[in-house]
């Protein structure tokens, strides 16, 4: 039975109890598929290549994000990505795919003081995702810089939040909270045991990895520089030949602005780079 801050003794019911509540008790029908389905399915499935658990999870119904871990089929590799026939590049996925878990920067209409929406980026879309102006218009009321007075009080506000939104990914990352990969374990600590990425929980021969990896805050800062990049915004259409419609100069200055500011918190990041230096600490200096 679903229940918010119970263990799950509490929330046990005989069928009985269940079947004569006159449907006041229901089946906490996600806990089955999490706990009890998914884990001996995976298992099942091991064997198979090309099988993740996040994929299986899906196929239950279940939210793939919450099951991210390594390939279920293959074994040998530490994430898999290597065994999967269907394996992507994150950068020749779609925005909508690689971009699918990050946080999105939401932002409120000054004129038309609407509930935030999700900012669009360079090109502002209509139900059938077709570009149909600046993402700096207003979607609800159609009202330039989203309310603003000028460009630059625009820019500051898409800087303030945009920044805010940064330091929390910053913070989750260095929180290092960590998620045993077993779904039927569950366990989330900040401890980390002396054997390794070995799941702390009593019984449990899972691992643990980061809730909120490098990874993660990455693909954060580079779904921040691909909202303002103009020329890779109409490259793109361009490439599924999609007219656009021509951007104002000042709202092209602006989204310049933005992306070199963005673009340098990306390049400051050591992630996606090896230090020239390195190889020098390495095979030594000749």
């Amino acid at each position: 039975v679903p229940s918010v801050g119970c263990s799950v003794a509490d929330q046990a019911r005989h069928p009985n109890v269940v079947t004569n509540s006159n449907s006041q008790l229901k089946v906490d029908i996600e806990w089955y598929l999490s706990q009890q389905i998914l884990p001996p399915i995976a298992r099942l499935c091991e064997p198979i290549e090309g099988t993740s658990q996040g994929q299986l999870a899906s196929q239950l119904g279940l939210d793939a994000s919450k099951f991210r871990g390594p390939q279920v089929g293959g074994g040998s590799s530490s994430t898999g990505d290597d065994l999967d026939p269907a394996f992507t590049p994150l950068s020749k996925m779609e925005d909508a795919e690689r971009f699918r878990d990050v946080r999105k920067l939401q932002l409120a209409c000054l004129k038309c003081k609407e509930e935030e929406a999700e900012f669009p980026g360079v090109y502002m879309r209509d139900q059938a995702q077709q570009p149909v102006g600046s993402g700096l218009n207003c979607p609800k009321c159609g009202e330039e810089f989203w309310g603003a007075p000028n460009a630059g009080a625009c820019f500051s506000r898409l800087h303030n939040r945009m920044t805010l939104l940064l330091r929390q990914c910053q913070q989750s990352y260095y929180d290092c909270w960590l998620v045993c990969e077993d779904s039927s374990c569950g366990a989330r600590t900040q401890q980390q045991s002396v054997r390794g990425p070995c799941c702390l929980a009593r019984g449990c021969r899972g691992r643990l990895s980061q809730e909120y990896s490098e990874q993660d805050l990455h693909t954060q800062l580079k779904y921040f520089e691909s909202l303002f990049d103009a020329k890779r915004a109409q490259r793109m259409l361009a490439e599924k030949s999609l007219n656009f419609p021509e951007i104002p100069k000042k709202h092209v200055e602006l989204f310049k602005a933005i992306k070199q500011m963005v673009a340098k918190d990306a390049e400051s990041s050591a992630y996606n780079w090896i230090q020239p230096d390195i190889w020098s600490t390495v095979f030594g200096k000749k």
